[in-house]
C-alpha cells in the first residue's frame, strides 16, 4: 500500500513539473534528443538558410547609444544589394538620400568604389581594381564588400557579421562544447536554449572574437535562427574580454522565411556594467538582381579596359518579334490571295471546286 502511493506521488510530482515547464520555465525533459537535434537538424537548417537569404535586398539603418545617458552617439544607413558573386553596399550619414557618402560594388570580373567630397558633388569613381578580395586584412574587412553584405543577411546565424563566426563553424569546431540543453519558452514561443564553452581566443586573422562562453536561443521551427545570445567578446589577441547581449526580432514572408526586423546589441564594460547599446533595424526583402547591376556601365561610367560582358537578348524578345514576323506574314498571304482569285467568288469557294471535272 505505501508502494502504491509513493508511485502515486511520483507521477503527480513529475507531471506538476512538467506542467511548470509549460508555462515559462526552462525543462530538461529529453535534453538528449535536444542536443542530437542541434547538431542533425541545425547546419541542414542554416545551409537552406543562407541558400535563401544570398537574395536578400534592402535597408538597414544603425544607432548606437551611450549609456546609460541613452545618447545618441552616431547613425549611419545602409542600402545593400546582392546576388551570387556579387554585392553593392551604400552608405548614407542619415536617412536623407543627399547625405550619400560613398558606394561600394563588386561583381564577378571587379570591384570597385564611388564617392564624392561633400554633398554638391556627383559621385565619382575613385578605385577600380581586378583584385577580388575574399579575405581582407582584420583592419581592412570593407575590401570585401560581397562578404560584407553577406554577413548582414546572416546575422540570424553569424556573431556580428563574422561569417567565420557563424554557427555551422562554430558547433563544428573541436573548440565548441554544449554544457546544457533545455527547452525554454519565450514570449510564448518554445525555443532550444543552449549553454555552451569555447575554448578559444582572439587570433591576428580574427581579432573581435566570440570567447570562453555563453548562451544562444535557437527557434528550431524556423530555420534554427538566433533569437537571444548572451556571449563574451575578446577584442585583440591580447585584448579585453566584455560581454554582450543580442536580441533578434523577425518578419516573415509568405513562405514563412524569417526575415529580421530589428536587433538591439548590448555592451558591458569589464565590470558588467552597460556601457552602450546598438540598435539595427532593417527593411528587407527577397528579389533577384541581374549582375548588370553591380558593374560600372550600371551607374554611367565606362568598363575597365578589357572587360567585356555578354550580352544576351530576352526570350520574351525573340518570342515577341516572331509573333509579329508571322502575323504580317500571314496578312500579306491573304491579301495576295484575294487579289489572285477569280472575280465574283470568294478564295474560299474559288479552293473547293472539283479539279478534275470535265465539262460536256
Amino acid at each position: 500500500m505505501k508502494s502504491r502511493k509513493k508511485l502515486i506521488l511520483t507521477l503527480l510530482t513529475m507531471l506538476a513539473s512538467l506542467s511548470l515547464s509549460r508555462d515559462g520555465y526552462a525543462q530538461e525533459v529529453g535534453v538528449p534528443d535536444l542536443k542530437d537535434r542541434l547538431f542533425r537538424e541545425g547546419p541542414a537548417a542554416w545551409a537552406k538558410y543562407s541558400a535563401t537569404a544570398i537574395r536578400l535586398q534592402g535597408d538597414v539603418a544603425e544607432k548606437r547609444f551611450a549609456e546609460p545617458t541613452k545618447k545618441l552617439h552616431s547613425e549611419v544607413h545602409f542600402k545593400l544589394k546582392q546576388t551570387a558573386g556579387c554585392a553593392s553596399m551604400a552608405t548614407y550619414g542619415s536617412s536623407n538620400a543627399e547625405s550619400l557618402a560613398h558606394v561600394s560594388v563588386a561583381n564577378t570580373k571587379y570591384r570597385f568604389k564611388m564617392g564624392r567630397e561633400d554633398k554638391s558633388k556627383s559621385l565619382a569613381v575613385v578605385e577600380v581594381s581586378t583584385d577580388l578580395i575574399d579575405k581582407p586584412p582584420p583592419d581592412r574587412p570593407g575590401l570585401d564588400v560581397v562578404g560584407t553584405v553577406k554577413g548582414v543577411a546572416l546575422l540570424p546565424i553569424a556573431i556580428r557579421f563574422n561569417l567565420a563566426d557563424d554557427w555551422p563553424s562554430i558547433i563544428a569546431s573541436p573548440e565548441f562544447s554544449v554544457t546544457q540543453v533545455v527547452l525554454s519558452v519565450e514570449d510564448g514561443k518554445e525555443l532550444v536554449k543552449v549553454d555552451f564553452d569555447l575554448n578559444r581566443g582572439a587570433t591576428k586573422e580574427n581579432p573581435i572574437r566570440m570567447v570562453e562562453h555563453g548562451t544562444v536561443w535557437f527557434d528550431p521551427s524556423s530555420f534554427w535562427v538566433m533569437r537571444k545570445c548572451i556571449y563574451r567578446m575578446q577584442w585583440g589577441p591580447d585584448g579585453p574580454v566584455k560581454d554582450e547581449q543580442s536580441h533578434y526580432q523577425y518578419r516573415y514572408d509568405k513562405d514563412g522565411f524569417p526575415i529580421l526586423k530589428e536587433v538591439t546589441v548590448m555592451y558591458f564594460d569589464r565590470s558588467a556594467t552597460l556601457e552602450a547599446r546598438k540598435e539595427l533595424s532593417f527593411n528587407l526583402s527577397l528579389a533577384d538582381i541581374p549582375e548588370r547591376e553591380f558593374t560600372l556601365s550600371a551607374y554611367g561610367f565606362p568598363e575597365p579596359d578589357g572587360v567585356v560582358w555578354q550580352t544576351t537578348t530576352r526570350w520574351w524578345l525573340w518570342i515577341g518579334s516572331a509573333a509579329i514576323a508571322s502575323v504580317c506574314c500571314g496578312l500579306i498571304l491573304a491579301r495576295k490571295r484575294r487579289e489572285e482569285g477569280p472575280k465574283g467568288s470568294s478564295p474560299i469557294s474559288a479552293s473547293i471546286e472539283p479539279r478534275n471535272e470535265r465539262k460536256p
